[in-house]
C-alpha cells in the first residue's frame, strides 16, 4: 500500500508513532524538493485552484505572501524539512526511511534505490517524458523569491549537514543565487 500526500510533512512524532503501530512494517519515502522552488510550485497550484477563481490578482496574492499573512504560512512550514525529519526520526527506525530528492529522482540511480527500498523489481523509466506538467502561473517576482529565501534560509544548511554531498547541486545554486555569495 502506498499513500502519497504532502500533508505528512506536518505530522508530529506521536502521529508517526501511531502510523507505525498501525503498520509495523511500513517503509517511508520522504521526497524533498528545493525549498524555495517547492514553495513557488505550491503557490502556483494554490493560486490556480483557489484564488484565481475569486478574481484575486496574482500581484495581490504575491503581496499577501510577502507580507506574511497567516493563511500562507503553510508554504513555509511545508518546506522546513529539518522539522519533519526530526519528528520522523524520533519515532521511525532509520532503516525504514528513504530520503530522495526531486531534482535527482528521474534517474536510474534514484529509481533503483526506491525499488530496492520498497522491494520491487527495477524497471528503467522514460525520464525524458513529462507527465502532468504544472499548469499554474509562474511566480518570477524577485521580491517573492527573496522573501521565501529569507524565510527558508535555515533549511539549506540543515539539509547540507544532514545529507552532505548527497544534497542536489541545484539546492546550492538556489541558495547562492539568493544570497549573492
Amino acid at each position: 500500500v502506498v499513500d502519497i500526500t504532502p500533508g505528512y510533512d506536518l505530522l508530529k512524532a506521536e502521529h508517526f508513532a501511531e502510523i507505525l503501530r498501525a503498520f509495523p512494517d511500513i517503509r517511508i519515502v520522504f521526497l524533498m524538493r528545493d525549498p524555495v522552488n517547492r514553495a513557488l510550485s505550491a503557490m502556483g497550484m494554490i493560486y490556480r485552484n483557489l484564488f484565481a477563481k475569486t478574481g484575486l490578482r496574482k500581484a495581490q496574492f504575491v503581496q499577501d505572501i510577502i507580507q506574511g499573512k497567516a493563511q500562507h504560512r503553510h508554504l513555509i512550514i511545508r518546506s522546513s524539512y529539518q522539522d519533519t525529519i526530526r519528528e520522523l526520526e524520533a519515532t521511525v527506525p532509520k532503516d525504514r526511511i528513504l530520503y530522495l530528492f526531486y531534482e535527482d529522482l528521474f534517474t536510474d540511480l534514484s529509481i533503483k534505490k526506491l525499488c530496492q527500498f520498497i522491494d520491487i523489481p527495477f524497471k528503467k523509466g522514460d525520464y525524458e517524458r513529462v507527465v502532468f506538467a504544472g499548469k499554474g502561473p509562474k511566480f518570477r517576482n524577485p521580491a517573492l523569491r527573496r522573501y521565501l529565501h529569507r524565510e527558508l534560509a535555515g533549511v539549506y544548511p540543515a539539509m547540507k549537514e544532514k545529507f552532505g554531498e548527497d544534497l542536489p547541486e541545484a539546492w546550492s545554486a538556489t541558495q547562492l543565487s539568493e544570497t549573492g555569495r
